[in-house]
Parts: structure tokens; C-alpha cells; sequence
């Protein structure tokens, strides 16, 4: 799927919208989540073929927010190049009568349909002044859960682990080459 966006793209046109706000609470998000501060890079150590390797970043990539005339056209079919972006992305459009369009674009490279929710849940009630201290703590990542199951190292050795030779064989038993 190279140069195919395979992402989520949601708009909002709220009746009353304050950008500072919501910029602090996309901040505040970004900030909490370390999957939402991550880019990926493709790692030169001499590996055939090169390793992808994440890169959590210590604080979020700006622009967080960015402004745009026609937030729908910029982000709808927008596809986010993880190797400078992380997989989320805000945009707002302020239209001359003073209303404001919020476009909010997930990559799938980087969250799945649950953790997208859980996303817009968390910036929402960021957004109406919720305090992070108040939400769930984050037990994992994704990061830590990959370095714990081998079976998902993409060098992983199928001979040690014969539940993954046996999903693989499945697999390729049943899907054209």
C-alpha cells in the first residue's frame, strides 16, 4: 500500500469554538500519548532489507494545529508521511462569519479504530476542560507491548515460535503469492 492513505478523517463544525483551547487540549493529547508523538525512520545499520524503527519524540511536532482556507480539501485524502508527522493530524478553516471547521485526519499505520475513539473522547473532554490527571492511566504502548511478543519482531525466528510458523503457514496456504 505505498503512497495509499489509509486513514480516518473527521470534521467537526462546533456552534462555539475557541482555538487556543483546543489547541492546548490537542497539546495536552499529544503529549499524554507517546504513539501520537512518534515518526517512523528507516534504520541504515547495515540491515537487508533496512529496518523500520519508531522515534517517540519528546515533545509534539509542531505545528500541532494548523490553519488552512479549505480545512476539508488539505486533510480528507490527506496522507500523512510518517517519517515527518506523526499519525494525527489537526486542522482548523475559520470562515469569514466567524465560524471555524475542525478537521481532525488519524493515519492506520498508527491507530486503530479503538484508539482513534479513545483519541477524540480524550481531546473532547481536554477540550471542555478536563485535566489529564482525571483519565485513565496508560498501563502499556504499543512500543512496549511489541518489545514483549516476539512473535511480532519482524525478524522473528518461526522455528522458535511454532504458533507463528502455524499462523503463518495458514496464511500463506490460503492467499495467492
Amino acid at each position: 500500500l505505498s503512497g495509499v492513505a489509509a486513514h480516518c478523517y473527521f470534521e467537526f463544525k462546533p456552534s462555539e469554538f475557541n482555538r487556543s483551547r483546543f489547541e492546548a487540549a490537542a497539546r495536552q493529547l499529544i503529549e499524554r500519548h507517546p504513539g501520537l508523538r512518534t515518526t517512523v525512520t528507516t534504520a541504515t545499520n547495515g540491515a537487508q532489507p533496512p529496518r523500520l524503527s519508531a522515534v517517540v519524540h519528546p515533545a509534539p511536532i509542531e505545528p500541532v494545529v494548523g490553519e488552512y482556507d479549505d480545512v476539508r480539501a488539505r486533510m480528507r485524502d490527506q496522507v500523512i508521511d510518517v517519517t515527518t508527522r506523526p499519525g494525527i493530524d489537526f486542522g482548523v478553516e475559520v470562515s469569514d462569519d466567524g465560524s471555524s471547521i475542525v478537521g481532525i485526519s488519524m493515519n492506520n499505520i498508527m491507530l486503530d479504530g479503538t484508539s482513534m475513539m479513545i483519541a477524540l473522547a480524550q481531546l473532547d473532554y481536554l477540550y471542555r476542560g478536563g485535566s489529564t490527571d482525571q483519565l485513565p492511566s496508560l498501563t502499556t504502548s504499543f512500543a512496549r507491548y511489541v518489545s514483549h511478543h516476539r512473535e511480532l519482531w519482524p525478524d522473528a525466528d518461526e522455528s522458535a515460535l511454532p504458533q507463528l510458523a502455524a499462523s503463518r503457514d495458514y496464511w500463506r496456504a490460503r492467499l495467492p503469492s
